[in-house]
């Protein structure tokens, strides 16, 4: 933050170097320069450099470090910049962040095909350069290795190399070492840099920062863990999992909890205990999640959801399941599995046609039927009941035999979309 706000002071930007972080998160971007490049035939290119004023210390801010660069992207494209290669941090926000789902920002449309991200453009000069220098140095590239090292975002393994007070050195393979703050050495407390990274010991890093003048890249165990962190928690949350973790803490709010190093929060309504929470510190719960954001780092979990979560972890596509008609809709029959409930879409009941849905089942009628969707994170079951026909309208005359012979038409249906998911579909 320091070097940012001295090259601001230094390109004339006084009002900006003067302010402190808040000030730099509300700045507008700038057009800091703006450059012509002949070539040595006589080309002519023009370009522009616009710093969008942010600094490392917004990442943790996710809505600024978004508006940040998309105000960036914007002026490029009103100045008339044909192609613009986004920077580090930048590149790291628009890759991480997902930007491609801002279609405008204020009035602008954004063109994408205008925008490429720094690594991207970074590598593709890197490949020219080494295809056409390769021969002038004897070098067949067919037959070569070819490794770039220190790419901001890069996932590198390095070995430990050298210990000092506030961090350390890792050998990653390039000219020069990348260092590793101590503030970044892992996600708990370490009180002993050289007991916790012994010299030779092997490691993978994630590139925070890129190259300073003196080579040195800036490297990161904490931000890799968290990374993988969230990932992981992500793919628990798609997958429907039920996970235990401990309250360490409470709130007016609710409790909180750790959950692969990140810190999650259990508001007191989704508590089977919500009255007394407080009470509930250092017991380990069974939770399922409510919402999982890296963005903002919110990581949002229940116990009450927990029962529901568990009741989807012993469904799957093509069950048979009985269950009891719990209310009736103009679109379907609810149906009561225990915990959680599935829906019977009137599409669904019959390849007949159907008059009036009370002809077919009444409120508190025990069903049974097949599951042909299941989507755990939105809690919805997808019901039934006329791939247990054998004609067409049976449903509607036949009810009760069906009912009966439940168990071996399923088997029947079963194969039937077991083989229907083997066949290959037809353009």
């Amino acid at each position: 933050f320091g070097d940012a706000k001295r090259k601001a002071m230094e390109l004339g930007f006084d009002h900006i170097a003067e302010g402190d972080l808040d000030v730099w998160c509300s700045a507008p971007p700038q057009l800091v320069e703006n450059v012509e490049i002949v070539s040595r035939v006589g080309k002519v290119i023009q370009g522009a450099y616009i710093d969008s004023c942010f600094v490392p210390e917004m990442l943790s801010r996710f809505k600024t470090a978004r508006r940040k660069v998309l105000n960036a992207m914007e002026l490029a494209q009103k100045k008339g910049i044909n192609i613009t290669a986004l920077g580090g941090f930048t590149s790291i926000i628009f890759e991480n962040f997902n930007l491609l789902q801002h279609q405008h920002v204020r009035n602008t449309v954004l063109e994408w095909e205008r925008f490429t991200t720094g690594n991207t453009h970074t590598a593709w000069v890197i490949c020219r350069q080494l295809e056409n220098n390769a021969p002038s140095l004897g070098i067949d590239l067919k037959k070569a290795r070819v490794a770039v090292i220190g790419a901001t975002g890069e996932i590198v393994t390095g070995e430990v190399i050298g210990i000092e007070s506030d961090g350390i050195y890792v050998d990653i393979g390039g000219k020069a070492p990348g260092f590793m703050p101590k503030n970044e050495c892992g996600l708990g407390v370490i009180t002993s840099l050289k007991e916790k990274f012994p010299k030779g010991l092997k490691l993978e890093v994630l590139v925070t920062r890129e190259q300073n003048a003196d080579g040195i890249v800036t490297i990161s165990c904490r931000a890799l863990a968290l990374r993988k962190s969230w990932e992981k928690v992500q793919k628990l949350e798609k997958e429907g999992k039920v996970v235990q973790v401990k309250i360490n803490g409470f709130n007016r709010g609710g409790v909180t909890c750790d959950l692969e190093g990140l810190r999650g929060f259990i508001p007191r309504s989704q508590l089977k205990e919500g009255e007394n929470h407080e009470k509930i510190v250092g017991q380990t719960l069974g939770v399922a999640f409510l919402e999982v954001n890296p963005d903002t780092r919110k990581l949002v979990l229940s116990e009450k959801r927990a029962a529901i979560a568990a009741r989807f972890s012993e469904l799957e596509i093509g069950q048979l399941i009985e269950g009891e008609i719990s209310a009736i809709k103009p679109y379907g029959f609810f149906v009561d599995l225990g915990a959680i409930s599935g829906l019977l879409h009137h599409s669904m009941i019959t390849d007949g046609t159907i008059r009036s849905l009370r002809e077919v089942f009444q409120v508190g009628d025990k069903v049974k039927a097949l599951i042909t969707d299941l989507d755990p994170k939105r809690g919805r079951i997808g019901l039934n009941t006329a791939l247990l026909e054998e004609q067409v309208g049976e449903m509607l005359v036949e009810k009760e035999k069906i009912m009966q012979e439940a168990e071996a038409r399923a088997k029947k249906a079963q194969n039937t979309m077991n083989q229907n998911q083997k066949e290959p579909t037809s353009k």
